[in-house]
This record gives structure tokens, sequence and C-alpha cells, in this order.
């Protein structure tokens, strides 16, 4: 239990060697960029939704996954 907590207490005030604060910068830009690039997606997916007609939308989310399935295929080899 005091390792848990000195483990908690490390992550949260300041680190007092370079590695610790490398980690925490890193992981706070990191959460960050998921942020941002969620809320850019989100965005992205109203201004479509606006702009096609229905039918087309729906086209859209059957075509969005098919595709980014074959491009994950595609990066993995």
């Amino acid at each position: 239990m005091n390792k848990k907590k000195k483990f908690i207490n490390n992550l949260i005030t300041p680190g007092e060697n370079l590695s610790q604060r490398v980690v925490r910068g890193g992981g706070f830009w990191v959460f960050l960029s998921k942020i941002v690039n969620r809320c850019f997606s989100l965005i992205r997916l109203i201004i479509l939704a606006c702009i096609l007609s229905p039918n087309d939308f729906g086209l859209m989310g059957i075509a969005l996954p098919a595709i980014l399935t074959l491009k994950n295929k595609i990066s993995l080899r």
C-alpha cells in the first residue's frame, strides 16, 4: 500500500529527474492530441451530415468502416 501511495505521489508532484518529467509531459501531450483529434473528427462528421443527403450519409457510414479496415490491413504488412 505504501508503494502505491509513493508511486502516485511521484506522478502528481514534479519529478526530480529528467525521465520522470519526460514521461509526465509526454503523457499529457498524447492525451491532449487524442482529445483534439476526437473534436476534429466530430466537427468533420457534423459538416458532412449537413452537406450530404441522408442516402449519401448512410452510404458513407457503410463505406468508411470498410476503408478503415483495408487501410489497417495494408499498414500491418
